[in-house]
């Protein structure tokens, strides 16, 4: 499926489903380049005209739902604002290990302010290695 990126020109309507997941709002709406279908958020006012939306068109099912494509927000190094793996890598290693670490110790793990500064150092360290071997 081709992705397409286009602001909404227009809302047509809005249905509320009540399902097993909570609520969900579909929006059927008509997009500035011409593509018309479903979207689907989480809350009544999730969508408005002007809005951009990144989307895969998917015509499979019985209406036409565009399958808005959302940027992962975590994927991000420290303060320079370009994706990168080894940050995301690193943090979660840190993590890890300190979780590790405090099973072997025997104690319950609490995160407070100390242990969040000692886990972001280690993973800072992590990343400048991880960067380093690339």
């Amino acid at each position: 499926m081709d992705t397409t990126t286009s602001k909404v020109k227009e809302i047509k309507t809005v249905k509320k489903f009540d399902g097993d997941r909570g609520t969900t709002w579909y929006f059927t709406v008509e997009m500035e380049n011409g593509d018309k279908g479903q979207v689907a958020k989480k809350t009544e006012d999730g969508l408005k005209a002007g809005d951009a939306l990144t989307y895969t068109l998917d015509k499979s099912g019985r209406y036409v739902k565009l399958k808005e494509l959302r940027v992962n927000k975590f994927a991000r190094s420290y303060g320079d604002g370009k994706p990168s793996g080894n940050a995301v890598i690193a943090l979660t290693l840190a993590k890890d290990v300190m979780v590790a670490n405090l099973a072997a110790g025997g104690k319950t793990l609490a995160m407070d302010s100390v242990l969040c500064n000692k886990m972001t150092a280690f993973a800072e360290q992590l990343h400048e290695w991880l960067k380093a071997k690339q």
